[in-house]
């Protein structure tokens, strides 16, 4: 009788093909890991009925298509781990209703471990196509968010002023993987609010870093307090291994090609 499971983990067991319509009607799961095996094809709508999520972690599979709106239906959810698929289209705007949420990765590659696999070169992505596209969503309803990694994907425009607005305590420690994508402009001085930010945006087409940002002593574990701006992004025309400089002592090169943007790998 499945109608009383609440946590189901069967991660890691080599399980093939799409996943099974009657998972989706498991109403009572909390917590839902189906990460390191090899299902495929796109995520069903039905996901939306399983409202009592708090945990749902489907990493490292071979998912297509786009994210469902549905998603946005699992108001108490606290963790979602999409990272290391192959999802198109644009983020929904739906998952700006996921105010619970501490922890959200759509990172085409790394974005799993949320320490050692972000802010990096992950080298060119494996998956066909570009992932995901279209703007970067402001996120300004979510209160909670601490962890939020979106690297190696096709994003585009500029970082919205009000992004992360609604997060309550400005003086958390907040990490955000923007790496790999073609966000556009300057980083914005509304960011400035956020005391403790690790913001990783190296290899985007960003032109500029606006006042005030770099004056963040903590921001990186302290590597903008050092560094200043580069600590945060390599200026236009150098490069290195990371796209900053970092407290391990690596500094931003020239680049011979020279680069158009700052960050550059």
């Amino acid at each position: 009788d499945s109608v009383n499971i609440q946590n189901l983990n069967l991660a890691n067991n080599n399980l093939h093909g799409t996943i099974p319509l009657d998972l989706y009607l498991m109403s009572s799961l909390k917590k839902l890991d189906l990460g390191y095996n090899h299902f495929s094809g796109r995520l069903n709508n039905m996901i939306g009925a399983m409202t009592s999520l708090e945990s749902l972690h489907l990493y490292h599979n071979q998912f297509t298509g786009r994210i469902p709106a549905a998603i946005g239906d699992l108001v108490n959810l606290r963790e979602l781990n999409l990272a290391e698929n192959n999802f198109d289209g644009t983020i929904p705007a739906q998952l700006n209703d996921l105010t619970n949420l501490q922890f959200l990765s759509i990172q085409r590659e790394g974005g799993i471990l949320g320490i050692s696999d972000v802010g990096i070169n992950q080298g060119k992505s494996s998956l066909q196509g570009v992932g995901l596209t279209g703007p970067l969503p402001a996120f300004d309803k979510l209160k909670y968010i601490t962890e939020l990694y979106l690297g190696v994907n096709g994003l585009t425009g500029d970082i919205p002023f009000n992004f992360l607005d609604g997060v309550e305590n400005k003086l958390a420690q907040i990490t955000v993987d923007l790496t790999s994508n073609s966000l556009t402009g300057t980083i914005p001085a509304s960011l400035t609010q956020f005391d403790k930010m690790s913001l990783y945006a190296a290899d985007n087409r960003f032109t500029g870093i606006a006042d005030g940002i770099c004056s963040k002593s903590q921001w990186l574990s302290g590597d903008v307090g050092t560094f200043r701006c580069n600590g945060l992004l390599c200026p236009i025309g150098t490069y290195n291994s990371v796209g900053r400089q970092t407290s391990t002592g690596i500094s931003c090169q020239t680049c011979n090609s020279g680069s158009e943007y700052l960050g550059s790998f």
